[in-house]
């Protein structure tokens, strides 16, 4: 069975999502997690500060 992972979002110290992912899935999700807030160009942190895209610290993290 393929090893399965989760998003953490560094950047506000929380799950980016509840779902597990193929490493392959988890990837495009973070690709498309910066997607999402490309146009507006910033995305707010948890402190509301506002952070480019790419500089919003994802990874993914294996589930045992």
């Amino acid at each position: 069975m393929p090893q399965k992972y989760t998003v953490f979002n560094y950047t506000d110290g929380i799950f980016a999502s509840p779902d597990t992912f193929t490493k392959k899935k988890g990837l495009e999700y973070i690709e498309n997690f910066r997607l999402r807030y490309k146009n507006q160009g910033y995305y707010r942190d948890n402190k509301w500060n506002k952070i480019p895209p790419s500089e919003i610290e994802l990874d993914l993290i294996p589930v045992k």
